[in-house]
């Protein structure tokens, strides 16, 4: 898939969203502090979202305006296959002040 840009970005939270990839029957979102993807938010190191194309990511547990990167792979859980991770797309919280 291609990750999209996020929306709906607050200090709390913010909206994954990525394209659709045909066969595809489920989709998992990875989210991190880091571009590496070694800092995973907690409930989002490789996450089952289900046939969508968006997902709200919840970052509570991470102090205000850090950056958050996140990532998806597609999957078909029947035939076994998964596609390669997606584009990075990093998140810029907003200023909760």
């Amino acid at each position: 898939p291609t990750a999209l840009d996020a929306t709906s970005i607050t200090n709390d939270d913010f909206t994954a969203n990525w394209t659709a990839v045909p066969n595809a029957d489920d989709y998992i979102v990875f989210v991190a502090l880091d571009i590496d993807f070694n800092i995973p938010i907690s409930g989002y190191a490789g996450l089952l979202v289900g046939n969508v194309l968006s997902r709200v990511v919840d970052g509570q547990d991470v102090i205000d305006n850090d950056n958050f990167y996140y990532k998806i792979k597609a999957v078909n859980l029947e035939l076994g296959l998964e596609s390669d991770w997606s584009n990075v797309i990093e998140v810029n919280k907003i200023d909760s002040f």
